[in-house]
Parts: structure tokens; sequence; C-alpha cells
């Protein structure tokens, strides 16, 4: 009798191991589990995953990138002098005839409101203290140090500066006398220097500029009757304008 229960016993236990290893054959794949899993991701000798809609695009991670010796360069765009070069069209102002550069400076003139002229005075100069005789910069430098200014400066490329405006009183004639007997010529005149040096002649694109400007001063104030150079009202001071042929002036 115990012979024939343990033979039972037996045939059970047989039974039951069959039927488990049977149900572990047939656990799909994805319930199926790996024990070599690490906690922050897929194993890395773990069956790649396809999704079910395609397969999956690999996610690239950039390095991050650190500070480099590279700087940015910065171009200097220094706004012109004019020293002793053109105009450009950021700075030129149209008048009535020739395009006349504004350089408007602080000192030689005394400001009006308005004025009654009748005469335009030629002048000569040049920078007598600097390295380029022709420096406008340094002709300009040179009135300041002096207390004086014309009203235009004309140079050697025949460029118009604006030094001071018609309406001002301009300190460019200094102690003067016209030939219909006004002295004090300042009050009712406007100066143009001519740049130039008294061993030199004026250009003749100095010639151009000049009549051109002359010209709309004619128009603008038709009261001008006047044009001299500086030794005619100065005559015992100045022999300006140097070397100047008048029958260039039109």
């Amino acid at each position: 009798m115990k012979r024939r229960s343990i033979v039972v016993l037996s045939a059970l236990v047989a039974v039951t191991v069959l039927i488990a290893v049977g149900c572990s054959l047939f656990v799909p794949a994805g319930k199926r589990s790996f024990t070599n899993i690490p906690e922050d991701g897929i194993s890395q000798d773990a069956p790649a995953q396809v999704p079910e809609n395609g397969p999956s695009v690999p996610v690239v991670v950039a390095e991050p990138v650190g500070p480099t010796d590279i700087h940015p360069t910065t171009t200097d765009i220094p706004i012109t002098a004019h020293v002793s070069g053109g105009p450009t069209a950021s700075d030129t102002k149209e008048v009535t005839g020739p395009p006349v550069v504004e350089r408007l400076v602080s000192f030689g003139h005394e400001n009006r409101t308005s004025r009654d002229i009748d005469t335009v005075v030629v002048h000569s100069s040049y920078d007598a203290l600097g390295s380029d005789p022709y420096s406008v910069s340094g002709v300009i430098a040179e009135y300041e140090q002096s207390g004086v200014s014309p009203h235009y400066l004309i140079d050697r490329k025949g460029v118009i500066y604006r030094l001071v405006e018609d309406r001002d009183v301009a300190y460019h004639a200094g102690v003067s006398k016209l030939s219909d007997g006004r002295t004090g010529v300042n009050e009712f005149s406007v100066g143009i220097e001519v740049l130039e040096k008294d061993t030199d002649s004026p250009t003749d694109v100095q010639y151009s500029s000049l009549n051109a400007l002359v010209a709309s001063l004619r128009k603008r104030y038709t009261s001008i009757r006047n044009v001299v150079g500086h030794s005619d009202i100065a005559p015992v001071r100045k022999t300006d304008p140097w070397n100047f042929d008048w029958k260039r002036m039109k």
C-alpha cells in the first residue's frame, strides 16, 4: 500500500514539472524579463528593440562647447575728419552751386542773426607749422591759435569747406579798408581762403571751385558788388592771394 502511494505521488510531481516547463515555453517574447538591464538604461547585451511604428532614430547628444580663444573682430570705422581728402556723401550739403563740406568752428567769428553782405574777400593761407602745408586740419588749427577764421576754405583738390555761417561775422580781414572808404570789412564781407603757399599758385580745380562758390554767393546775396583780394583792403600788411590770376575769375 505504501509503495503504491509513493508511485502515485512521484507521478503527480512529474506531471506538475512538465506543466510548468510547458507554460514557460509559451510566454510571449515581449513579456520576458532581463536580469542584466542596468538601472539607467538598456543593457549593453540586450537585443535592440524596434518600435511598432518603425526603426528608432538615433539621438545625438552634442558635447558641450567650451570657451574658445577666438574673439569677434571689430572694424573701426572712424568718422572722416577730411584732413586733406575729399568729402563723402554723408557730410556734404548742397547749396545753390557747388557742394560744401560743413566744418563749422567755434572760434574766429561773431554770431549774428543776419547782416548785409556786399563784398567777397579772397585770401591765401597754408599750414606753416605742420609737416604738410596743405593739411586742412593743420591750417584750421593755426586759425584757432590766432583767433581768426574765414567763412570758406578751398583745399588743393577743390573741396570747399564751410567754417563759419554766412550770417556770422568772420574774423578774416583784420584792419582793412575798401576802396569806397569803408573800414571794418569783416562786417559786410564773406572771406574765402585758397589753400596755397606763397611759392605756389592755385590749382585749376581751386579756380573752378572758387568761381562756382562766388557765383552761388552772388545768387544768394544779390547785393554783392565787390570781389577783392586781401592785399586790396590791407595793402600794407598783406600780399595774398599769392600768384593769383584774376583773369581766371569769371
